[in-house]
């Protein structure tokens, strides 16, 4: 095999085993979610993650969920008023790579994440 093959190869089988390390090392995430809700009223919260059902988060309290190492389908629905009901996804590794704990307080325009200063986002629907 020529120079070029093995280090192509050898770069390959590096990703591969860099990759598999990372999966298998499974970063530990907290998701923290505050209710701020103006004005002040209960948020019916329900996510598609594990065994957590239905949650109500009273104002100006937090529900937490402590570690998380797969977060790929963390998208949550939010509901108060019983009518407005919102979704969004809580998780999402190039946005929220960098957060851990990750804060997010929910506002009638949408939900913020607080890292050092505020991120703002729209509601996916």
């Amino acid at each position: 095999m020529s120079f070029v093959g093995r280090s192509v190869w050898l770069v390959l089988v590096l990703i591969l085993l860099f990759s598999c390390v990372k999966n298998s090392m499974g970063i530990k995430r907290v998701i923290w979610v505050g209710n701020t809700l103006i004005p002040e009223q209960d948020i019916a919260l329900s996510c598609t993650i594990g065994e957590y059902g239905l949650y109500i988060v009273p104002p100006g309290d937090h529900v937490q969920w402590d570690d998380f190492d797969d977060l790929d389908d963390l998208e949550c629905v939010f509901q108060w008023n019983f009518q407005t009901r919102h979704s969004f996804r809580m998780y999402d590794d190039y946005r929220d790579g960098d957060c851990n704990p990750c804060k997010w307080i929910i506002k009638e325009e949408g939900p913020c994440r607080y890292n050092g200063t505020f991120s703002c986002y729209k509601w996916h629907s």
